[in-house]
């Protein structure tokens, strides 16, 4: 790794150069720092969230898909509707 070197002829356009680059060195450094117990827990409690929504949103579609199923087959009259319909038609 090279440093960085420049020249510029005024003393404020070097000391502004030189700001930038520590800002963006302390950003980098920020960015690389392992995150705390509070936000692990966060990004896992976020995990577990969204795999319930997927799971519930997957659950769904196949209620939806099972009810369209039943009512292709001509059984829809005397079987309840929803996720009760899933387990009736699987237990077929």
């Amino acid at each position: 790794m090279q440093d960085f070197i420049f020249f510029a002829e005024r003393l404020r356009i070097n000391k502004r150069i030189l700001a930038l680059c520590m800002g963006n060195h302390e950003l980098y450094m920020r960015r690389r720092k392992p995150d705390t117990i509070e936000v692990q827990q966060m990004k896992a409690q976020a995990r577990e969230d969204k795999l319930a929504k997927q799971a519930e949103r997957y659950l769904h579609l196949i209620c939806v898909y099972t009810d369209c199923a039943l009512q292709i087959i001509g059984c829809s009259e005397n079987v309840p509707r929803g996720r009760a319909s899933l387990y009736v038609f699987m237990m077929r």
